[in-house]
């Protein structure tokens, strides 16, 4: 009887949890793409950790920043991975499967895409 009561509270204080964080996320002033944001992040599969996993083992280097972005409508991570000559590479990762997006050379600030630039839609 006692290990019911224990999950039932649990499960009720999930569920108030869940909606004061809706509610304090509406509060707070962010508009309805800064509130889709943080609620697609929080349903992401693949945790931060995993996605610089994979980005890693993708291409070879070391990730030396990580973003989360909505791709196309679909939560994902940014990280740009440095290789060992130096060269810096953007691998987007898809936050629910863990499927490599594209991989694509950093750009150096002249808006023109680099060659081994690879989309994988």
């Amino acid at each position: 009887m006692k290990k019911h009561m224990i999950i039932t509270a649990a499960i009720i204080a999930t569920g108030l949890g869940a909606g004061i964080s809706s509610s304090a996320l509406a509060a707070s002033g962010l508009n309805n793409k800064g509130v889709a944001e943080i609620k697609a992040q929080q349903s992401a599969k693949l945790t931060i950790i995993d996605a610089i996993k994979v980005a890693t083992a993708t291409q070879k280097g070391t990730a030396s920043e990580v973003s989360f972005d909505n791709e196309k409508g679909l939560p994902a991570y940014e990280v740009t991975v440095v290789s060992a000559d130096g060269s810096e590479h953007e691998v987007k990762i898809d936050a629910m499967s863990g499927d490599v997006l594209k991989i694509g050379a950093v750009n150096d600030g002249d808006g023109e895409e680099h060659e081994g630039d690879e989309d994988r839609d």
